[in-house]
């Protein structure tokens, strides 16, 4: 009789969820929807990412990396089936995504993207007071004690000057007892505190000491309040500032 071979074994195939590494996973541009489910758990942002990305998975995810999911490759295909409901997510959540995000700026970074959004409403202050130049030239110091290009000194002058100009717009403020006749006043005042409040001191002999995203946020916050005047008045203005905002701090981000 013939010698008996004896039986081989087969190697497992690795191709059940579960079975493959995350790295496996992400070099599939063909990975199982069940995979790429189970690769979030771990890293959210990676599945998010992948080119296969469920469509609900996705939606789920682009809550909480808002930034992430419209630089992936699965996300410009789902924008372009569903674009209302990518605004609509906006509407709710860009306030929050703002808050959340700023602090992953550098602070020079933090402090450009301030300039940014205060010169977005600065043309408010300036239809009213086409002379006045100090709120703007705070916003060219910030910008170029950002960039290492003036000293701290200089920085606090252009800072105290461009207070002195908002305290002038703030006694322009007409007190009729009509919201309506202070808005255009109040919200010029609004742009020229924001120009000012760029040109931040961090002193940390100070108490309490200043927290430079917090300043941010007030400046992104009276910035945006100026979109009554300038786009016309109502709250769907200053939404649409926030979204200006949140796009300008997308680039940052990226």
């Amino acid at each position: 009789m013939p010698p008996r071979r004896k039986p081989t074994r087969r190697k497992p195939i690795r191709s059940h969820v579960g079975m493959r590494s995350p790295a496996e996973i992400l070099a599939d541009p063909r990975a199982l929807a069940e995979e790429i489910q189970a690769l979030s758990e771990d890293s959210p942002i990676a599945a998010l990412q992948h080119p296969n990305c469920p469509q609900d998975l996705w939606w789920s995810l682009a809550d909480l990396f808002p930034a992430e999911a419209q630089g992936s490759l699965a996300g410009q295909l789902f924008l372009l089936e569903e674009p209302e409901r990518w605004l609509d997510l906006e509407a709710r959540l860009v306030p929050k995504w703002i808050k959340e995000r700023i602090r992953r700026l550098s602070e020079a970074d933090l402090r450009r993207f301030a300039v940014d959004c205060a010169a977005h409403a600065l043309p408010v202050f300036e239809a009213m007071y086409p002379k006045e130049k100090r709120p703007r030239r705070a916003m060219e110091a910030a910008r170029a004690f950002a960039n290492n290009k003036i000293r701290e000194k200089a920085l606090d002058f252009a800072y105290r000057a461009a207070m002195e100009a908002a305290k002038v717009s703030e006694r322009a403020i007409p007190f009729t007892g009509k919201a309506s006749d202070s808005v255009p006043a109040s919200v010029a005042h609004s742009a020229a505190l924001a120009a000012a409040r760029v040109a931040w001191i961090i002193d940390p002999n100070r108490e309490p000491l200043v927290d430079p995203y917090e300043i941010a946020l007030n400046v992104l916050s009276l910035s945006s309040g100026a979109a009554y005047v300038r786009e016309g008045t109502g709250p769907a203005k200053e939404k649409a500032e926030k979204l200006w905002q949140w796009h300008r701090l997308c680039d940052y981000l990226r």
